[in-house]
């Protein structure tokens, strides 16, 4: 059995559309919960019952445990990985027999029936796999490729000190990402968080996700909690998904709180997992402080000019 997790947040329409139009689109036995963070109670009863899912109780009982669809909602805004943590954890506790997990956004468009029954074939049929993604592409047509390899310390620090002149000149990350337009299952570092399948036994033998994350940086650290059991991730560009990304994270987050949960991502990743020591960390603390002085900065510089580029 196949357990998916949706962790949602204030995003009634991408909910229901993804339930709607997405899940039909999943023939294998499935069991989906949609954790909903941060909306009241009213919002949530609303979007269970466009949805059509069992509202899971306050103490984790449900009404019916037949229904395939449930809703869990909390108050607070856990973030992704607490999120989908509590998402795996309710399943596992209620359906024992879910083998694999699929961790899936709500902003995801399947371009084709069989793609998730595809990469849980890839993935049984790989060992030595932990995780495995599809190819992705972005609003913009543009593929989000996996990592191949970690990324360096001293180049995300080189990259804050030079945060307006390097930003001009593109993605910081090219030396790192799978070539555009590799068309044979692949090993990489990591897979898009957005949408990705797992052996739910494996991702709780881990320890699941870091719940010191909030928002960022949880691929790179799943992949270094795998690495502990000598899996790593597979990419599957046999299987092509839509991904509509950044809407919620446009209307909800400012550019330097954006920055902010960025670089305390990056920090704990580096500190926990890849071992960096206090003098290491120290320049990338005044790195940071550096890039958000940049933004502050140039900030109102960028929304003057498409102010006038409109006009």
């Amino acid at each position: 059995m196949l357990g998916i997790v949706v962790v949602a947040y204030k995003s009634f329409d991408d909910t229901v559309a993804f339930v709607r139009q997405e899940l039909p689109k999943i023939t294998l036995p499935c069991k989906t919960v949609v954790v909903d963070l941060g909306s009241d109670a009213a919002f949530v009863v609303k979007q269970a019952e466009a949805c059509q899912a069992e509202l899971v109780e306050r103490d984790g009982t449900v009404g019916d445990r037949g229904a395939e669809l449930f809703m869990i909602h909390v108050e607070e805004n856990l973030g992704f990985a607490k999120g989908n943590n509590l998402g795996v954890q309710f399943l596992m506790q209620n359906f024992p027999a879910v083998q694999w997990l699929l961790i899936s956004n709500n902003d995801i468009g399947l371009r084709e029936g069989g793609a998730v029954e595809e990469l849980v074939s890839q993935l049984a049929s790989h060992p030595e796999a932990g995780m495995a993604g599809p190819r992705i592409i972005d609003r913009n047509g543009n593929e989000q490729p996996p990592f191949v390899r970690p990324q360096s310390f001293w180049r995300l620090v080189c990259y804050n000190f030079l945060f307006p002149v390097l930003n001009r000149f593109g993605d910081r990350d090219h030396a790192y990402l799978m070539p555009a337009q590799t068309n044979c299952v692949t090993p990489c570092y990591f897979v898009c968080g957005c949408f990705f399948v797992m052996r739910a036994a494996e991702f709780q033998v881990v320890g699941m996700f870091d719940p010191a994350t909030f928002l960022y940086c949880e691929e790179q650290i799943i992949a270094e909690r795998y690495a502990t059991i000598n899996k790593h991730a597979l990419y599957c560009p046999t299987v092509t998904i839509d991904h509509y990304s950044g809407k919620t994270t446009e209307r909800h987050i400012t550019s330097t709180r954006f920055v902010r949960i960025l670089q305390e991502s990056f920090r704990h990743y580096f500190k926990e997992y890849r071992h960096a020591g206090a003098l290491s960390l120290v320049i990338f603390d005044l790195s940071f402080r550096v890039r958000l002085a940049l933004i502050r900065l140039t900030d109102p510089i960028q929304k003057w000019r498409r102010r006038w580029r409109r006009k």
